[in-house]
């Protein structure tokens, strides 16, 4: 049974152009990111949203989940690139959800963003914006800046990761020989990749 390539210190390292293209190239979302994040005229025109609130259940094929709804209008209460709700907890008082007090009759206001994605570029987003604040009766119910939601979205998000890591390992166990395989070990180990 063939193993994943071993590591040679001798192999030539990367270095010059390369180097320099293979930092760039890693270092270039978080660098647009924070380019995009500086300079507020990019920004999408926030929305402000007042009535009342409801729970709504929203899904994206058998991916269901239940949001706020501000003046029925949905807002999902994480940001994602992909455009996949996540549960804003309404039922329960976590630090990071909604406490369920929030779909009393009293009217709420919203400031929430419209942060592009896949599926709202594709025109099935089952949310219309991102919640960046929620308050009730001048109280702050909810409060996540838009740094906070990007950079979470660019990161944070575990289908990313579900899906990254596995296709990467399978292709470093399954297929050690290959060429693909040889040519991620060498980019992981930051040596010339074979010819």
């Amino acid at each position: 049974m063939t193993g994943t390539p071993a590591y040679d210190p001798a192999a030539p390292r990367v270095g010059g152009w390369a180097l320099a293209l293979r930092i760039a190239a890693v270092s270039a979302p978080p660098a647009l990111m924070a380019l995009w994040l500086a300079l507020p005229p990019l920004h999408p025109p926030p929305l402000q949203l007042a009535g009342p609130a409801t729970a709504e259940r929203v899904c994206v094929g058998p991916w269901c989940r239940e949001v706020v709804a501000v003046a029925g209008r949905p807002l999902a209460c994480r940001a994602d690139f992909i455009g996949l709700p996540e549960d804003c907890r309404l039922r329960g008082v976590d630090r990071r959800g909604l406490p369920s007090a929030v779909l009393s009759a009293e009217p709420v206001e919203a400031r929430a963003i419209a942060l592009p994605s896949l599926l709202s570029l594709l025109g099935l987003a089952p949310t219309e914006a991102v919640l960046l604040e929620l308050r009730q009766g001048g109280q702050t119910l909810f409060n996540r800046p838009l740094q906070a939601q990007a950079w979470a979205a660019l990161y944070g998000g575990w289908l990313f990761h579900a899906v990254y890591w596995p296709i990467a390992g399978l292709l470093m166990w399954r297929w050690p020989r290959s060429g693909l395989s040889r040519r991620l070990w060498a980019r992981i180990t930051w040596q010339q990749p074979p010819r």
